[in-house]
């Protein structure tokens, strides 16, 4: 029998799927050709010296267009290189245990450049962030507000406070300074800004290597920075990013599907890793005190945004609250200063913040006496909680 006319269509049929996924493999080949050339013309444009990134890189090198700067320490290494070098942050006094210190502090030894003025009073020893240290002049620091206070015959302040740190670092910084001061009977103060210092317990970088403390079997380990050349280390410890022009289409571009989203610092995993090392390092910090029977109190230092909040700010100032609460630790509360002086004298909110520059959001010389008075209620014995 003659079957040519049946056998036909189903040849025919056969041959029309291979064609379809040849044409699907040509699509997909050029779009993969297409992907790449745009990955590769995008990182020119971010991580190039030509006329590219001179022309089109200002509208995309920035940190906040890849990742939220409490997720994770890309968004400081990726901060760094897109910053001129002129302009970046420069940790000149490095340290092998925390990275880095203020100018007043020598590294390995942690001896302070004020200690000379100590004579017979007890020292103050102030640990923190640059809300600790001041960015305004040492007349209108906490060490020059105690000066200019009652009880300036009693006490003096050695602000060990630095830039940039974590609670982290306050903690390693304590732990490393505070036999040397045993003597004389110090006063500790640990400075927290609730708006970032617990998040940075979780970055190897911020602005320079630091170190990592990690939970090992319910203990604290430290894992030490490497000083050294910055850049250097940021070859061997890049962003963590395989694609930046799909990264920046998942933080910047609305329609984007949320679930193929890079996490924020807000994520229930994050917030739970954070929790967790700050609860620690806490708990460390007091025992260690305790042990040495030292005085001590915590300041939480408030930027505008939590300063603005009526309750405690989120999750961060809840758990600094919950846990110096659970460990009977004694603080005070530079927002309930604030808004007291606010009450009392008027003006703006804007008058306690720096307002321009690199030091924006940072208390100004009037913010900063504003909130003496609960630094200064805390040497006295009274706190907040």
């Amino acid at each position: 029998m003659d079957t040519t006319r049946e056998d036909q269509p189903d040849r025919h049929r056969a041959r029309l799927p291979k064609r379809g996924r040849r044409a699907l493999l040509a699509g997909l080949l050029g779009l993969a050709v297409s992907a790449g050339a745009g990955e590769l013309i995008f990182r020119e444009v971010l991580f190039g010296e030509g006329f590219l990134t001179e022309h089109l890189g200002g509208e995309v090198r920035q940190a906040v267009f890849f990742t939220d700067p409490d997720a994770d320490g890309d968004y400081w290494k990726l901060h760094h290189l897109f910053t001129d070098r002129a302009r970046r942050d420069t940790f000149v006094r490095k340290d092998e245990l925390v990275g880095w210190l203020d100018d007043n502090v020598v590294p390995g030894t942690y001896e302070h450049a004020q200690s000379r003025w100590l004579v017979d009073r007890r020292p103050v020893l102030m640990y923190g962030d640059s809300f600790a240290a001041c960015v305004v002049p040492d007349a209108s620091c906490w060490q020059g507000l105690l000066e200019k206070s009652p009880l300036r015959s009693e006490f003096m302040m050695l602000n060990y406070g630095t830039s940039a740190f974590g609670l982290d670092q306050a903690y390693l910084l304590m732990g490393a300074s505070i036999d040397l001061w045993m003597d004389r009977d110090p006063v500790v103060v640990i400075g927290v800004l609730v708006d970032n210092d617990l998040d940075r317990c979780l970055l190897d970088f911020r602005g320079c290597p630091k170190p990592v403390l990690r939970l090992a079997d319910g203990e604290l380990a430290v894992e030490p920075p490497r000083i050294g050349d910055v850049d250097e280390w940021l070859e061997e410890h890049p962003p963590a990013i395989t694609s930046y022009l799909w990264r920046y289409l998942a933080v910047q571009a609305p329609w984007w599907p949320a679930f193929l989203r890079p996490p924020r610092g807000d994520e229930p995993g994050l917030v739970a890793r954070k929790s967790a090392i700050s609860r620690a390092i806490i708990e460390a910090l007091a025992t260690e005190l305790r042990a040495r029977e030292v005085e001590f109190f915590f300041v939480f230092f408030h930027a505008p945004e939590s300063a603005a909040s009526e309750g405690p700010w989120g999750w961060r100032e809840e758990l600094l609250v919950d846990v110096c609460t659970e460990l009977s630790i004694p603080f005070v509360s530079s927002k309930r200063a604030l808004r007291e002086d606010h009450a009392a004298t008027g003006g703006t909110w804007q008058d306690y913040y720096v307002q321009e520059g690199t030091m924006r959001g940072h208390l100004s010389q009037r913010g900063n006496r504003a909130v003496f008075p609960a630094i200064l209620g805390g040497l006295r014995g009274e706190y907040d909680g």
